[in-house]
Order: C-alpha cells, then structure tokens, then sequence
C-alpha cells in the first residue's frame, strides 16, 4: 500500500516496498479555474508552468550534477528527465525523473526533488497538486505528498532521497520536506538547498 507522506516523515525504502533500483519520481496539478464571473463563463484558468528538478550531493555535501529542463540528464546517466510540461494538461504525471541508484555516480549521497515556476507561479494558481514516488519496474506506487492547494509560494524543495549506513549496510532513505524556496529555476535554488543542508 502506497504512503501518503506528512511533512518531515522519513521512511526507509526498503519499508516503502521498493524493490527495483529503478525509481520514478513524479509531480502532477491542474490548472486551477479563475475566480470571476466572466471567468466563470469562459473557463478561464491559470497557466501555470511548474518544474521539477533534482540536485545530486556527495558524502561531504558537495553539489555534484543537477538534472532539471535545461540539462535533462545526470552527466553519469543514471538521472533522467521526461522533458518539460508548460500547462499541466498531462493525464497522469505531468513532469517525471527516473533515477537508476545502482548507477548513481558513486560519490552521490543524497538526491533533493524540487518543484518551482519559471513564470512565477504560485502553488495557489493550481488544484490536485502532488508528487509521487513509483517503483520502476513494477510501476507500482511507492509513496505521494499532496500539496495544499492554500500555499501561495512558487518553489518548493519536496523531497531527499539519502543513503545511509546501518549495520554496515547501505539503504536509502525517503523524506518528505516541504521547504518553502524562491527562485525561478534549480540555480537559484542552490543557495536555499546548501541552507537546509548546513541547518
């Protein structure tokens, strides 16, 4: 059974029922209808473009390689990027990235998800908004974190996926964040990602 993640719960994979070392993290959302009554009468809705990106570190939290609309691959190939939705008009999953851990760069320690608007878009100019976490080869879900539709912010550190030793052996970890952050793309995220780091 898939978890439907709090802010700052943290849950082995392995206990998620991981079983691939393929993953799939996903972001969906509707554009949200304009209030107004002429509004109302055309259909009008927001056109809001939301990106997901991911920020790979090392053991000593050493930004490695992001992968976001501009780079749409990890220089070690094993982070994968669909390619950009501007509208939310997907059925399903509007943006994806497929991370293959057993062919991280073998430095990397901890992956962070990130959410943000080029346009500026607020996370209120949109409805059903949500990240998902799949299984890569069975498909099936993993774990999803809604996104209240009451959050007026354009970007959003989501989630770390982070690899930790315990009894000698390596396991990867998935934690739910919900940062508030600024910026328009992942670069000028950075800062905010390296403050929540050192914190």
């Amino acid at each position: 059974m898939s978890v439907t993640f709090k802010k700052n719960q943290d849950v082995s994979l392995n206990d998620l029922g991981g079983s691939s070392p393929i993953l799939v993290f996903a972001i969906s959302w509707e554009n949200k209808a304009k209030s107004g009554l002429l509004n109302k009468l055309t259909g009008e809705k927001y056109d809001a473009d939301l990106d997901l990106s991911c920020v790979m570190y090392d053991n000593n939290n050493n930004r490695i390689d992001s992968v976001w609309y501009a780079q749409l691959a990890s220089k070690c190939g094993s982070i994968r990027h669909k390619g950009d939705e501007t509208i939310g008009a997907e059925e399903q999953d509007d943006e994806t990235i497929t991370i293959d851990l057993n062919q991280l760069n073998e430095n990397a320690r901890t992956l962070f998800f990130v959410i943000s608007s080029f346009a500026g878009n607020n996370f209120g100019e949109v409805e059903d908004a949500y990240w998902t976490l799949f299984d890569g080869a069975s498909k099936r879900e993993l774990g999803r974190y809604n996104i209240s539709p009451k959050d007026k912010t354009s970007a959003k550190i989501v989630m770390r996926l982070q690899k930790t030793e315990v009894d000698g052996l390596s396991q990867w970890r998935v934690k739910a964040l919900d940062e508030e952050a600024t910026g328009q793309n992942i670069q000028e995220i950075f800062p905010e990602l390296r403050s929540l780091i050192e914190g």
